[in-house]
């Protein structure tokens, strides 16, 4: 009897289903992020990838407006499908470390238009 180790990759993989409408161009092993736009029910997710929305299905936890880095490793066994490999979420700022969220402050010169000044 043979014992097949289970992958790595298990239960990091994203699954796009090729919508209807314009092509986006993905290359083998190039690192993507995607903005994950909607949620559903069994697994279900839309994807904001390169410009477009994306329908995809996984067994992951994600959370709405969460951005992900994904790698594309290549096309499905079903017509119409690409794999992604999860590698991570794109990190919040931690508002409790000093400079990494820097207030924005207005102040108005004397000319017409706005100057944004970081503090």
């Amino acid at each position: 009897m043979f014992v097949i180790p289970e992958s790595p990759l298990t239960g990091q993989i994203l699954t796009l289903i090729k919508p209807v409408g314009k092509e986006i161009p993905f290359r083998v092993g190039e690192i993507i992020e995607g903005l994950v736009s909607d949620i559903f029910p069994a697994g279900g997710l839309t994807i904001k990838v390169k410009g477009g929305f994306l329908p995809a299905r996984t067994d992951l936890d994600f959370q709405k407006n969460e951005i992900l880095f994904l790698k594309v490793l290549g096309q499905g066994s079903g017509g119409g499908e690409l794999m992604l490999q999860f590698l991570g979420r794109k990190p919040e700022p931690d508002e409790s470390l000093p400079g990494t969220k820097l207030p924005l402050v207005r102040h108005r010169n004397p000319g017409p238009l706005d100057q944004v000044i970081v503090q």
